[in-house]
């Protein structure tokens, strides 16, 4: 599941050499797995930071300065915190070296008004709203924000090579385009259950026959 992950993502961007990456998640935390080897098979430097620094914003924007951090992968409401610094934000591209290859958004709702702001603030080539449960290892679907982004809620994108998502009527059909429906997903990344709970398992977890126009198949299928 992981090397899936992982692999999925080398090939839609091209992570190298000259990227640095920045280890924010806790290790017992599973998007670390995704910040710690990403950059390791792709021959990026991983920068590691410190308590202290990560807990203070002022500290931390001045940490991915100094250390040119380009991938920048986090959670919409620690950006949040970035852009409630008013004075600091104001003065960050006189005063720090802000560049950013990619700032990967994840774990909470990316609106698009947040998107408007950091376009405002931070200079970015890429920004990216990436999305799935621990139950699918780490990532399922990523979503690459245009250049005029407005309102709402941005979506959470297409699935991740390997991967399926299917929208699901109370009966466990598809639905048309449009309907509202359950998000379910399948594919390499899902886990086999919940370890020593059988009963949440088969309230999560289901088989489900879908009929493709290419042959068919079974693929499990989580709730999200």
């Amino acid at each position: 599941s992981i090397v899936n992950q992982i692999y999925g993502l080398s090939q839609l961007y091209p992570f190298d050499v000259s990227c640095h990456h920045i280890l924010l998640a806790p290790i017992t935390f599973d998007p670390s797995v995704q910040q710690i080897f990403l950059p390791l098979v792709s021959g990026g430097k991983l920068h590691l930071v410190t308590k202290s620094e990560k807990n203070n914003a002022e500290n931390l924007l001045n940490f991915l300065s100094s250390r040119q951090v380009t991938i920048l992968n986090t959670v919409p409401s620690l950006m949040e915190v970035f852009l409630q610094m008013g004075e600091l934000m104001g003065q960050v591209r006189q005063r720090c070296s802000l560049d950013f290859k990619y700032i990967i958004l994840a774990g909470e709702v990316f609106t698009g008004g947040l998107y408007a702001r950091i376009k405002k603030r931070f200079a970015a080539t890429k920004i990216i709203n990436i999305y799935g449960p621990t139950e699918a290892a780490i990532n399922t679907s990523l979503y690459e924000c245009s250049h005029e982004e407005s309102g709402g809620n941005l979506p959470i994108g297409k699935p991740l090579m390997n991967y399926q998502l299917y929208i699901l009527d109370k009966e466990f059909g598809l639905c048309p385009i449009g309907a509202v429906g359950e998000l379910f997903i399948a594919g390499a990344g899902l886990a086999r259950g919940y370890i020593n709970n059988p009963e949440l398992t088969s309230t999560r977890f289901i088989y489900y026959n879908i009929r493709f126009r290419n042959g068919g198949g079974t693929p499990s299928l989580s709730r999200n």
